[in-house]
C-alpha cells in the first residue's frame, strides 16, 4: 500500500492484517500518473532496439512511398515501392513477436529474453503464448527450459 505524505511518497507493507512503519519511497512515480505509460513506452521501446539491433529478421511488407493507394495503374507499377520490416507490435505492456519461420522466431524470442534479463524484467511464461498461422505442425517455442503454450486457431465454419 502506498500512502502520501506532504508531497513525499511514503509506502507501508500489509500482511496477516498488519502494517509495516511508513518508509520513504525514493524513486518511481505515483500510481496511476499518466507518466507511467510515457515511461514505459520509452524504456520498452529501448528494450526493443537493444534486443533486436543485430537482428534483420522479421516479415517485410511491401509498401507505397505516395499516396495513391486507390489508383490501381499505381499499385500494380513497381517503382516507388519500398520494404518495411515488421517484427514487434506493441499494445500497452504486451508485445507480439512476429516471423515467418519457427527458427526465426525462436531466434527473436531469444534476443528478447536476453535483453528482457539485462533489463531486469521477467517474461510471463503463463501469459506467454505462440500462434502458428498456416502451419502443418504446432511450432515449439522456448524461453528458457519453458516451452510456450501454443494457441489453436478457431476459424468459422
Amino acid at each position: 500500500m502506498i500512502t502520501y505524505f506532504h508531497e513525499e511518497m511514503r509506502g507501508t507493507v500489509q500482511h496477516d492484517g498488519s502494517s509495516s512503519d511508513p518508509f520513504p519511497i525514493k524513486s518511481g512515480v505515483k500510481q496511476g500518473c499518466i507518466l507511467v505509460l510515457t515511461l514505459f513506452g520509452i524504456l520498452f521501446s529501448l528494450l526493443l532496439r537493444y534486443a533486436f539491433s543485430e537482428s534483420k529478421e522479421g516479415i517485410y511488407l511491401h509498401t507505397r512511398r505516395d499516396d495513391s493507394l486507390f489508383n490501381l495503374a499505381r499499385l500494380q507499377a513497381k517503382t516507388k515501392v519500398r520494404k518495411v520490416l515488421v517484427r514487434e507490435m506493441l499494445f500497452a505492456d504486451n508485445v507480439i513477436i512476429t516471423a515467418h519461420t519457427e527458427i526465426t522466431l525462436q531466434e527473436l524470442i531469444n534476443c528478447f529474453a536476453h535483453a528482457c534479463s539485462q533489463f531486469g524484467l521477467t517474461i510471463s511464461i503463463k501469459k506467454t503464448n505462440i500462434l502458428g498461422q498456416d502451419v502443418s505442425a504446432a511450432p515449439s517455442i522456448s524461453i528458457g527450459d519453458c516451452i510456450l503454450d501454443v494457441l489453436q486457431q478457431q476459424w468459422p465454419t
